[in-house]
């Protein structure tokens, strides 16, 4: 089965809709979302300093990053509150 049979043909008007929803959640808690970004940025950079294999980690860890944001949005989506602990 390849990928290109899951997926789904939309209107183009969605991709603003995404766009729209994606800013009521950042405004809902504009601080938690900042403070996620600066610290994924923060540890990016940190891993890139370290020489040979940080740059190689860096890119091993991008698609965990990327659905942990994915997992906040959803939460954030579903009226929980972000809580940076």
């Amino acid at each position: 089965m390849s990928v290109a049979t899951n997926m789904r043909i939309v209107p183009a008007r969605q991709g603003l809709n995404w766009l729209v929803n994606g800013w009521r959640l950042f405004k809902r808690t504009p601080g938690a979302w900042l403070a996620l970004v600066a610290v994924y940025w923060l540890l990016v950079t940190l891993l890139n300093e370290v020489r040979y294999a940080g740059p190689l980690a860096a890119t091993v860890l991008l698609p965990a990053f990327s659905v942990s944001f994915m997992n906040i949005s959803a939460e954030a989506a579903a009226g929980n509150r972000l809580l940076i602990t």
